[in-house]
Order: structure tokens, then C-alpha cells, then sequence
């Protein structure tokens, strides 16, 4: 017990200690809040890059079209991680509003199904939050409807309720038995809403409208095909591993395309830059380390006639080393304690915090809307790697102690009195 009694005293009596357990509460601090943040912006811009991508896309060699897509899908969510497949018809066409044309990437999909609507209608809402009167709240209309229903990208011009038309160069494929030369097929549409996925690929260039009026449009409607089938996944499967099973699942014929390798530089830039950032506040902790260090280090300076004493009285070498090994681990410890009830309210509060800020300063905040195009300031707590910083903050303290407690057990007793 004199171990422990004598570590809590030798913390009391040196108000540098308290020095020691701030430099640890500051470095995990700054860890676990710039961490957060970095790791919910990395989450919003991978969702960002990702736009209205599904994890996974089926499709086969040459454009070949997918016949008897239904039981393919149900097959595919029987493959374990899959959480929803639906048919797509995907492909370039031009947009004609009156005298104005453009390029676009058409893709068809079924607007009742809500799994395979999921996204999309997230986005339309998110349109309707920013401009209120520009774009209409989701309210899909059933293909039976003319003109087809069709929702704009945020930056595709156009007014909702616009009557447009859709142009699209088909052909039958070039390994059917009567082959034929391109056409222009046109269908009339009605724009209904826009999308803000805050990807500039889908906002600058993707348009939705009903499957069965796609499939009419690429004349994958006799007999009815699609060129794509869309799978999503459970949250926190690898899509590169889902893939592979889906292939598996399928057999020859089929290619699966998961998400990440259409954004693989993207994805790996703002993994490297969290790892960069991640390396550097550690030493933070480092420094900490350092300083605790130095305080335990004093502490046997000043402390040499009572561990003389210690060690004429029967002190053990262990037990010596342990007053300062405890010390140190103790300061680890508080400081990262300390860190985790400050930072994780801290967190919770932050967007308030961002808000009021900017309203007695007249305006000052962080621009996260022209930067990332989010309205507030991301924040993704992973308990996993935040207990690691916690742990590896003790580990680093406890590490620091071991200098300072090989010093304590080398002195003699004679000598720590005489010097003392």
C-alpha cells in the first residue's frame, strides 16, 4: 500500500503534475475533436464523391442487354451483405427546353420502388430545403402519366413544370439478327423536381425518369432488358468484397463494378490525408509524453532523501519504481479522462457553438457550405478509434515513467542522503 499512498502523495505535492495532466488532456483533446471532424468530412465527402452511385453495378460485356432482370435481382440480394438490387436504364441523351439543348446522362430507374428511389428522394427533399420555390417536394407520378416525369440535376437549366423533350440515338444491337442503323427516338417529359446530391457530376449532368419510359426511350422495351442492375449494400460492407460475391452468385457474363474503384483516387486522397493528420496530432501526445517525463524526473530530484529512506527501511526496487510507473499512468489517466468529458460534449455542441459564434462575431463561422457544400460542420465519433487514442494517451504516460523510475531504483542510500 505504501506504493500507491506514496504515488497519490507525490502527485499532490508538485503543482507541476497538474501541468503534466493538462499537456495529456490537450493532446487527446485535439485529437479526438480534429479527428472527428476530419472523420465526418471524409464520411460526407465519400458520400459526396459518391452522388447517386450505387455500391455496386452489374452489367455485362459490350453494353449487352440484361434480360429476365427481375429474377436476376432476387438473386442478388440472396447474396449475404445486399441489401436492395433494382434495373436500371442508363445512357447519354440530349434535353431540348425550347431553343435550348444540352448533353445529358439519362438514367431510368422505378420511382415507386422506395429502395431503389431511396437516394434520389433524400435529394429531391434536400433541393426543396434550399430553394423552397424552385423545387417541389418528391412526389413521383406513375409511368402511366404523359409526359413522363422528370427530375433535373441542381444546376441543369429548366423550370419545374417545363414540358421538355428527350433525344436519344438508338439502334438495335449490333448482334441482333436484322441489325439497323441509328435513329433519333424522342419522348416528351414534364420536369417535376430537381436533386441537390451535391456531387458536381450529377447536379451539372444527371437526369431521372421512370424505367418504362427509359427502357421506350433506348428501345429496351421489346422485349423488355435494361442495361444495368444497381445494388446496395448493408451499412459497413466492403463493396469490393460484396462484388466478388455477387460475381460468384451471377456466374460468367456478368461484370460488377463496386463504387469505390469509379472514385479509387478520390477515396485514397482523403484516406492519406487523414492518416497525415492523424500522425501529426500525435505527436501531441508525444510532447505530452515529454512532459511528464521531465515532471516525474523532478520529482525524484527533489524526493532523494525519502527515497533513501525508502530503500534503508527495506524498500524494494520494484516498489520504488512502481511510486513512479503509478504516477505517471495516473496522469495518463486523468488527463484522459479529462479530455473525453470536455470533448464529447464539446462535439455534441459544436454546430450550436458554430451558430452562436457566428452571431456575436457578426457573421464569422467556417464557410462549410462554399467549401464542402454542407450547411454545418461534419462530426463522426467512432468509439473504436477514440478509446484508442485514450488508451494509447495512458500507454504513452506510463511510457514516459520508466526513466524516471530506473533513475529511482539505481540510486544507493547512502548516496541519495548525502546528495539529499
Amino acid at each position: 500500500m505504501y506504493v500507491v499512498f506514496l504515488a497519490y502523495r507525490y502527485l499532490r505535492s508538485l503543482w507541476l503534475t497538474y501541468l503534466a495532466v493538462g499537456m495529456v488532456c490537450v493532446g487527446v483533446l485535439a485529437m479526438v475533436v480534429v479527428l472527428s471532424v476530419m472523420w465526418g468530412l471524409e464520411d460526407f465527402s465519400r458520400r459526396t464523391l459518391r452522388g447517386t452511385l450505387s455500391d455496386v453495378e452489374v452489367f455485362r460485356p459490350r453494353g449487352m442487354p440484361i434480360e429476365g432482370y427481375d429474377a436476376l435481382c432476387a438473386s442478388v440480394r440472396e447474396v449475404p451483405g445486399v441489401r436492395g438490387a433494382w434495373p436500371v436504364v442508363e445512357g447519354a441523351a440530349v434535353l431540348r427546353d425550347g431553343g435550348f439543348s444540352r448533353g445529358i446522362q439519362l438514367q431510368g430507374l422505378d420511382l415507386e420502388d422506395p429502395e431503389a428511389s431511396r437516394e434520389l428522394r433524400r435529394f429531391v427533399e434536400d433541393a426543396h430545403r434550399k430553394s423552397p420555390g424552385e423545387s417541389p417536394p418528391w412526389v413521383p407520378s406513375p409511368d402511366g402519366t404523359s409526359p413522363a416525369p422528370l427530375y433535373l440535376g441542381y444546376h441543369i437549366d429548366g423550370l419545374c413544370g417545363d414540358e421538355v423533350d428527350l433525344f436519344v440515338a438508338a439502334n438495335s444491337p449490333a448482334y441482333s439478327p436484322t441489325p439497323t442503323m441509328p435513329s433519333v427516338n424522342r419522348i416528351p417529359a414534364l420536369i417535376a423536381g430537381r436533386f441537390l446530391s451535391r456531387s458536381y457530376f450529377d447536379d451539372e449532368w444527371r437526369v431521372y425518369l421512370p424505367l418504362a419510359r427509359a427502357q421506350r426511350l433506348f428501345r429496351f422495351n421489346h422485349p423488355p432488358t435494361v442495361n444495368r442492375l444497381h445494388v446496395r449494400l448493408q451499412e459497413g460492407e466492403d463493396d469490393v468484397a460484396a462484388a466478388g460475391r455477387i460475381l460468384g452468385k451471377l456466374g460468367e457474363g456478368f461484370h460488377a463494378r463496386p463504387w469505390t474503384r469509379l472514385a479509387e483516387q478520390q477515396v485514397a486522397m482523403l484516406r492519406v490525408e487523414n492518416q497525415i493528420i492523424a500522425i501529426i496530432m500525435a505527436f501531441m501526445l508525444v510532447l505530452a509524453g515529454f512532459g511528464i517525463l521531465a515532471v516525474l524526473n523532478m520529482q525524484v530530484t527533489h524526493k532523494l532523501v525519502e527515497i533513501g529512506i525508502l530503500k534503508a527501511l527495506g524498500g524494494t526496487r520494484l516498489g520504488i519504481a512502481g511510486i513512479f510507473l503509478i504516477s505517471s499512468t495516473a496522469i495518463g489517466i486523468l488527463g484522459a479522462a479529462l479530455a473525453l468529458a470536455l470533448g464529447l460534449p464539446f462535439l455534441h455542441y459544436l454546430n450550436p457553438l458554430h451558430a452562436w459564434i457566428g452571431t456575436v462575431t457578426g457573421g464569422w463561422q467556417f464557410y462549410m457550405v462554399e467549401a464542402y457544400g454542407t450547411d454545418g460542420i461534419p462530426v463522426l465519433i467512432r468509439p473504436g478509434a477514440i478509446a484508442a487514442i485514450a488508451l494509447g494517451a495512458v500507454a504513452v504516460s506510463a511510457l514516459a515513467g520508466v526513466w524516471p523510475a530506473w533513475r529511482a531504483t539505481r540510486l544507493q542510500p547512502a548516496e541519495a542522503l548525502r546528495n539529499g
